[in-house]
């Protein structure tokens, strides 16, 4: 299913005087009966994902083109495609752009219990108050009070909230600081790698047992059944109990 036409009356926005944008809206819905994943992938822009209205798969946001010159904004805008179709008991997602002067936003609101693919090759990715298993690609990552699996990828940086439990898997690679907040007490099986020339910084979520240096860190509690993995380069590292959020 593809977006509406473009309204003739198209939105400019002038950046100072260097830098015209030109946009259009995006708003398109599809129904979220049997859904089980969502998949968003863009090639410039923001996203994020949050719960909706039942019933209804939305995505709102717009395309944009920009330039130093409006009638090349408008050409670059004009080579943006957003499309959203269902395959099944997927929905798909896609932002077409080319070159690096245009791109798509898109704020998607839908099921909560669900797993949701999220991916911009430039751009901010957010997440929050969803259960699933959870794939993030972008150069910045924000999730907040959501639960199960995550896998998580920054060329940036990553800020995340999350609620595992038995038998999930946290994994995050990240070329920016991370700060990840956790819920003590669980059975966790941790490692992480940081970068020697950052701060590494732990704290207690009821380890048996602990072991580090040198941008290294281990802890294990329990079976170790909900385990963390942390990679980062270039960057600082914290985890913090959720509360101290």
């Amino acid at each position: 299913m593809h977006a509406p036409p473009r309204s003739p009356a198209l939105l400019v926005l002038l950046l100072g005087t260097a830098c015209t944008t030109v946009e259009s809206p995006i708003n398109t819905t599809l129904p979220d009966d049997r859904l089980r994943r969502v998949v968003v992938d863009v090639d410039q822009g923001d996203l994020s994902y949050a719960p909706g209205t039942p019933g209804a798969l939305q995505f709102e946001g717009r395309e944009w083109g920009r330039a130093s010159d409006p009638e090349d904004a408008t050409a670059r805008l004009d080579a943006v495609e957003f499309m959203a179709h269902r395959d099944g008991d997927v929905a798909i997602a896609r932002g077409l752009s080319t070159g690096w002067g245009a791109g798509t936003d898109v704020d998607v609101h839908g099921p909560a219990g669900i797993d949701v693919t999220l991916e911009t090759r430039s751009g901010t990715a957010r997440l929050s108050g969803v259960s699933g298993m959870q794939v993030i690609r972008a150069d910045h990552v924000e999730v907040w009070d959501s639960q199960g699996s995550f896998d998580i990828a920054a060329t940036g940086t990553v800020d995340a909230r999350l609620r595992p439990g038995r038998g999930d898997h946290i994994r995050i690679m990240a070329e920016g600081d991370v700060v990840l907040a956790l819920p003590p007490g669980l059975d966790y099986d941790m490692q992480i790698w940081g970068d020697p020339e950052h701060t590494l910084e732990v704290h207690d979520l009821g380890f048996e047992a602990a072991y580090g240096g040198d941008g290294y860190f281990g802890g294990v509690a329990g079976p170790g059944t909900t385990r963390v993995d942390v990679m980062v380069t270039g960057g600082s590292i914290q985890v913090l109990p959720e509360w101290h959020w």
